[in-house]
């Protein structure tokens, strides 16, 4: 009976073993992105609602130039490649994180986490944030010290906290044997080598594909409800100093330099602490400690946690800190101060109704299309 037993466990053995042969190693451990017979289609240039637009909330309007550079320009093979990239664990050095491991679609490519797990368990030592409309940036990372996407896709694969590669030429050796990086490379630039300026490339290609103008607020002020009308008047009053534009952010960002060091106009030391651990730009740069980067708010209501440490759970505590909690710290940022002291930080005084407005207009933000597109998603879910 025994010996019955042991010959029907080895058979099914070879059985399998047969049937994983006929297999390539990615497809026998399920690691084969599902992608479509045709090609996505790719942004590669700006809704018509935004590329001629000023913004209806001051700052300037944004440019297909930042979009679709000339010398990386969007192609439908370029980001399929870096979309597969962008999900794919093999870009770490045990095969356990990928870039959206820390950056989830459903959280309009920011973390839930306050911070994030790196490739051997170890936390991040900041939050990720949301990297929509990245194309818009002229500098990366909340301190801002990577001015090209370029360069800053790459930085996360180094980190040895984040994805741990140590070579980069070990990486390229790794998607090299993988049964479908060959052929995508080739698609995308026409050859199949693999490349460390290919890699960057094409993530940056997908990132900057990611944009985002097809939320309520994008339809004009008359598909607001009254509470969101009256929360855009709150806005335009308390906040739009510091988050302007047809991107709600800083706009110093579009108007800086792209050949000059950081533009510091797009941070703020907004109050957090009255000393920070960590200090931002002030790193390396004088007088700036507890100022890190003014992030968009679209797709805020789906961005949470909040800040450059995750410490805030909700847009309601969010509101609150700017209504009645920043701190008096030496650096903080002109917008946040009292006019009438000229050194004691701004309080909103905010009534109840009022903080519902301005939660409720922040949630016009939201782009639902995007959070859900086909063409941003992970390819390795069957």
């Amino acid at each position: 009976m025994k010996k019955l037993i042991i010959l029907s466990l080895l058979a099914t053995v070879i059985i399998l073993i047969s049937c994983q042969e006929d297999l390539s190693p990615d497809q026998a451990n399920g690691a084969v992105p599902n992608l479509p017979s045709n090609l996505l289609s790719y942004p590669k240039s700006l809704p018509n609602h935004i590329s001629t637009s000023t913004g209806s909330w001051g700052g300037r309007g944004l440019d297909t130039l930042s979009l679709n550079p000339p010398d990386n320009k969007i192609t439908d093979a370029g980001a399929t490649l870096g979309r597969v990239l962008f999900y794919d664990k093999k870009l770490s050095y045990n095969n356990t994180v990928a870039c959206g491991s820390c950056h989830l679609q459903s959280n309009a490519f920011a973390d839930a986490k306050p911070l994030s797990r790196g490739f051997d368990g170890n936390l991040t030592t900041r939050n990720s944030p949301s990297i929509i409309n990245a194309a818009f940036q002229t500098s990366y990372f909340w301190d801002g010290r990577i001015a090209k996407l370029e360069d800053m896709v790459l930085r996360p694969l180094n980190n040895h906290i984040e994805m741990g590669i140590e070579k980069i030429e070990n990486l390229e050796a790794k998607l090299g044997a993988t049964s479908y990086y060959p052929k995508l490379f080739a698609d995308a630039f026409g050859t199949s080598e693999i490349t460390k300026d290919k890699l960057s490339k094409a993530l940056s290609q997908f990132i900057r594909s990611m944009q985002s103008f097809d939320a309520k607020i994008d339809h004009g002020r008359t598909a607001l409800n009254a509470s969101e009308q009256r929360g855009e008047t709150l806005f335009n009053r308390n906040c739009a100093s510091c988050h302007s534009g047809t991107n709600f952010r800083s706009s110093s960002e579009f108007t800086s330099s792209k050949n000059s060091s950081v533009n510091t106009n797009a941070f703020a030391n907004i109050g957090l602490e009255l000393s920070y651990k960590d200090k931002g730009l002030g790193e390396f740069i004088d007088k700036k400690e507890g100022y890190f980067r003014i992030p968009s708010l679209r797709n805020i209501e789906h961005t949470a946690p909040y800040m450059h440490d995750g410490r805030f759970k909700t847009l309601e505590e969010v509101i609150e800190h700017y209504n009645s909690g920043i701190k008096a710290h030496p650096f903080l940022s002109s917008q946040l101060l009292d006019w009438n002291t000229g050194t004691d930080p701004i309080r909103m005084n905010l009534t109840e109704v009022n903080k519902e407005d301005m939660l409720n207009f922040l949630k016009t933000l939201t782009d639902i299309h995007f959070i859900n597109d086909e063409r941003y998603s992970d390819p390795f879910v069957r």
